[in-house]
């Protein structure tokens, strides 16, 4: 029988999470990094290896429309202009207003599609596929395109009539023409600087599987068509030189506003997409009549780290999600029965985080600000400056934003006996307003729980309370929190640690140490 010597006591030693990825719901708990997270929720990058609260957001409005549709905007000169829809209304944001546009012609539906375009007289109008005729905005009032003059015999003439039948409900501009589509197997070209003349014979039909276009993109010189089983790719810029094929994946588009061009901080690019089992990515566009090897053209961008079934999200949900690229991340917010949520891909780590509470139907970006818009009618901006949701500009009323994270089942050995989890050390980031973190542990039959356990303001005197912040060395180049030694003492094969904060209070950690006595037959 084996004895225990009372006289040898168990070794400590340290469980290290030196820096934090994302989240992965897709592998065995045996098979995730320590840096992985197997639960999360609105923590992002902050620099480098951290992890940070989200953004909050605050209304750029002050009094709220309809629910809105679409964001997207008209540049016109050195004039920027934030347009939004609402029923069958173009809005202008002006001083904090939305005013609503003269509307010669009453849109077809809020969720539009839009391309800004400048044809050979140097006019420049932002087109609009609304699911009806086509129409432009000139930055004061909504038309339909009027057909121009048909060119003289035997040049092709101007089909716009027959196009406007279809009911177009997506558009683009690909080598100065304007390509739109109505959800059919055709796409319609203009003629080259013309958005007002479809010459007769400047189309394509994309005939596979009783398919249809969802979306289109310019990728590597060529115009990617995504459809719900399969994606075309059109080479050439005019009917004299168009080649049309399809990329060599079985991955269609389910999704149409998720399709985004990626780049990566290397320079790379790739096109992002949902698809019926996670969110894919076309990397290169090599055809299915290239050759008879196969060069698979889409990647899954998901598979390793989501479990995309256990989203539990339907696919009928998943047609109405929304995506945008922006500085190095790709945003993705959909709809699981009444909660917003979603997914943010980083491309410094290839990880992805998801988020909550951003109630998006649309996003718009520019050089400056990060917006989105949805059922509540108001314009919203994310603001790294706060860390709640505000529903009004005063901030009276608003949620704070739910930080959480949890780590992977930790072990320093997988012994089948009980370990002495004794102490944990955080190091966090000194901030200049009230930070606190919860922190709680689970073992199999007890927890250790202590909300405010570390507080990261850094102490100012006459405006911070005493108990509730710390010096900090100005003198540093980082401002970092004394790691306090916290005793939890408890005692378990595994350990599972969570950090929190749902409070309107922002917080950074940067990495964790446990010091565990690991129990041993030796």
């Amino acid at each position: 029988m084996l004895r225990r010597n009372p006289n040898r006591r168990p070794k400590t030693v340290t469980v290290d999470i030196p820096k934090f990825q994302g989240i992965n719901t897709a592998l065995a708990f045996s098979d995730l990094e320590d840096t992985e997270a197997r639960d999360m929720l609105n923590a992002l990058p902050g620099s480098l290896g951290s992890l940070a609260k989200r953004p909050g957001s605050i209304p750029v409005t002050t009094a709220p429309i309809g629910a809105i549709g679409t964001l997207c905007n008209l540049r016109k000169g050195a004039d920027n202009s934030i347009l939004a829809t609402s029923g069958s209304t173009l809005y202008k944001f002006v001083n904090g207003a939305l005013v609503a546009q003269t509307m010669t012609q009453l849109l077809d539906r809020a969720d539009i599609d839009t391309a800004q375009f400048k044809d050979v007289n140097g006019k420049e109008v932002l087109v609009i596929a609304c699911g009806g005729w086509l129409k432009f905005y000139d930055g004061t009032a909504v038309k339909d395109i009027p057909a121009a003059v048909n060119d003289a015999a035997p040049l092709p003439s101007n089909d716009l009539a027959k196009v406007n039948a279809a009911a177009p409900t997506g558009c683009i501009v690909h080598n100065t023409r304007v390509v739109v589509w109505n959800g059919s197997e055709y796409l319609w070209h203009s003629k080259i600087g013309y958005y007002d003349y479809f010459p007769s014979v400047d189309y394509q039909r994309w005939v596979r599987e009783n398919d249809g276009v969802q979306a289109c993109v310019t990728y590597r010189g060529a115009l990617i068509v995504f459809m719900r089983r399969n994606i075309g790719v059109l080479f050439g810029h005019d009917r004299d030189n168009w080649e049309q094929d399809f990329l060599d994946t079985t991955d269609g588009c389910l999704a149409p506003k998720t399709v985004q061009t990626v780049t990566y901080p290397n320079g790379n690019q790739e096109v992002f997409y949902v698809s019926d089992n996670g969110v894919h990515a076309v990397y290169a566009i090599d055809t299915l009549s290239l050759d008879s090897s196969a060069r698979y053209s889409t990647r899954s961008v998901t598979v390793k780290q989501i479990d995309w079934q256990d989203l539990g999200v339907t696919k009928e949900e998943w047609k109405n999600a929304v995506a945008v690229f922006r500085n190095g991340q790709y945003w993705l917010v959909y709809k699981k029965g009444n909660e917003y949520r979603g997914l943010v891909f980083d491309t410094r780590f290839s990880q992805w985080y998801p988020v909550g509470g951003i109630k998006a139907t649309s996003f718009y970006t520019d050089e400056d600000n990060f917006y989105f818009a949805g059922p509540d009618g108001h314009i919203m901006k994310f603001d790294p400056t706060l860390y709640s949701d505000w529903f009004n500009k005063a901030k009276t009323i608003g949620t704070p934003i739910n930080m959480y994270w949890y780590s992977k089942l930790l072990s320093p050995k997988v012994t089948g006996l009980d370990h002495f989890w004794d102490v944990l050390l955080i190091e966090a980031k000194q901030q200049n307003v009230k930070s606190t973190i919860d922190i709680e542990v689970n073992v199999y039959k007890n927890q250790w729980k202590l909300e405010n356990a570390l507080k990261t303001e850094i102490f100012t005197w006459g405006v911070s309370n005493w108990g509730e912040a710390e010096w900090a060395n100005a003198n540093f180049t980082d401002m970092v929190n004394h790691a306090k030694r916290l005793r939890t003492f408890l005692k378990g094969q595994y350990a599972q640690i969570k950090i929190s904060n749902a409070r309107d209070e922002p917080i950074e950690i940067y990495n964790l140490s446990y010091e565990v006595r690991p129990m041993t037959r030796d």
